[in-house]
């Protein structure tokens, strides 16, 4: 059951999420037929429908000791909860899945969800805690060399930073987590530290270093039909054309 609902949420992000790094598990995938996740419409539905059983998995896996599956599949869940807007239950899934990757001793899980808890801090407005989740990822990504999770890590200290209001602090961690992006040809994650990086600008009154990155996130989310995230780099480039 476990194998079968991580291979399913994984093709659901694989298909709503474009850009998404690609994590090998290390996990079998099932051999029972999958649903019919052929397009976002479909995978979307699929995660509704599934919404609670997706926890109970995960809560299952966590009661008979099947720390990786609640790691693992706790990182897709966690996708949809933050489309959805279900934030406290992305803080717990993300808190639970830190603890069991500790128990595993497993810094690559660990580094994921710290990852993960960090953003959900963010949501919920714990800025310094998320400050201090996202600096212990940074720390064992770079351990690591895991760039994807470093380039997160740098994007998250940059975005916490900025609504602190330490701009000077901020500014070299979303400098890092772009060129990171860049470097590996991600470009959703380059996208989405570029939009921070223009809403840094705005709030510093730096107006055309905004419009820039702005303009640059909006065309990397156009290549990517990445829509989600495209709204809100459109709506950062009308901002810092106004100001």
């Amino acid at each position: 059951l476990l194998d079968y609902y991580l291979t399913a949420a994984n093709q659901a992000c694989e298909v709503l999420f474009l850009g998404r790094s690609r994590r090998a598990t290390g996990l079998p995938d099932t051999r029972a037929q999958l649903p019919d996740l052929g397009d976002a419409h479909r995978a979307l539905t699929w995660f509704t429908r599934e919404h609670t059983a997706l926890s109970g998995a995960v809560a299952l896996a966590r009661t008979l000791g099947y720390d990786r599956h609640a790691v693992w599949l706790t990182r897709d869940v966690v996708f949809y909860l933050n489309v959805r807007g279900h934030i406290s239950e992305f803080r717990d899934l993300s808190r639970s899945a830190v603890d069991a990757a500790r128990r595993l001793g497993d810094l690559v899980l660990l580094a994921v969800s710290l990852s993960n808890l960090g953003v959900a801090c963010w949501k919920l407005g714990r800025f310094e805690e998320g400050v201090e989740v996202a600096r212990e990822a940074l720390e064992v990504a770079t351990e690591l060399s895991d760039r994807d999770t470093e380039a997160h890590s740098e994007s998250t200290l940059g975005l916490l930073n900025s609504v602190l209001g330490r701009f000077d602090e901020a500014l070299p961690h979303l400098i890092r987590a772009i060129n990171l992006g860049r470097e590996m040809g991600n470009a959703r994650s380059e996208s989405e530290s570029l939009t921070i990086l223009s809403t840094l600008y705005e709030q510093w009154g730096r107006y055309p270093e905004a419009v820039e990155a702005a303009r640059r996130a909006v065309e990397l989310d156009r290549q990517l039909g990445n829509r989600e995230n495209e709204i809100v780099s459109v709506t950062d480039l009308a901002l810092a054309l106004l100001g």
